[in-house]
């Protein structure tokens, strides 16, 4: 996990989650529903007020794999972002015909988030999960992407980013952990 913090915010920080700590997270919640926007958060990159949107029609298989299509992005935008097995199916599984498969509001997700969090705290003591948002998904998942090689144009119409400065500032800039230790062991003195 690592921390970074908000410039003009003092009592917040921007989180960025390993793959085995979102995976740890994702596990803490216990119904499928709450799986199911986590999942969407963290391993399709949706943002809050996209996830409370998604409805079983919108979970399709392409040429590309199975995607999420989300019809109202930020800025109204459509975009196509792929989904995991199991988000597509517990999707398709708590399916609601036309109306959204989570009937919850914003700052329930959150909660749902921050509930897992602080779990999460409870059980390793590392302050860090304290500060983990809804929003911190989405930008971990942006980030392993870039990590695996995923080509940043493609991260960035997967999330909705029109702004490659603001990508590349946020999303790009922060190196996996065992990438930094990697690193660090080159420097005899470290």
């Amino acid at each position: 996990m690592q921390l970074r913090q908000f410039e003009m915010r003092d009592d917040s920080k921007a989180v960025w989650l390993t793959d085995p700590e979102l995976t740890q997270l994702i596990d803490r919640v216990d119904k499928d529903i709450q799986r199911f926007a986590l999942g969407l958060m963290g391993r399709s990159g949706l943002r809050v007020g996209e996830v409370i949107q998604v409805r079983a029609d919108d979970l399709v298989e392409t040429e590309a794999g199975k995607m999420c299509r989300i019809w109202q992005g930020k800025g109204d935008k459509y975009r196509e972002t792929p989904v995991t097995e199991e988000t597509y199916w517990l999707g398709k599984a708590k399916s609601r015909g036309e109306q959204s498969i989570i009937p919850h509001t914003r700052r329930s997700l959150q909660r749902w988030v921050e509930d897992a969090a602080g779990e999460m705290f409870l059980e390793k003591e590392d302050i860090g999960w304290t500060y983990v948002s809804a929003h911190d998904l989405r930008r971990s998942w942006a980030t392993m992407l870039i990590q695996a090689e995923v080509e940043p144009l493609l991260v960035m119409t997967f999330g909705g980013w029109s702004s490659y400065e603001t990508f590349r500032d946020h999303y790009m800039s922060v190196h996996d952990p065992g990438f930094q230790l990697q690193e660090r062991r080159k420097v005899p003195w470290l």
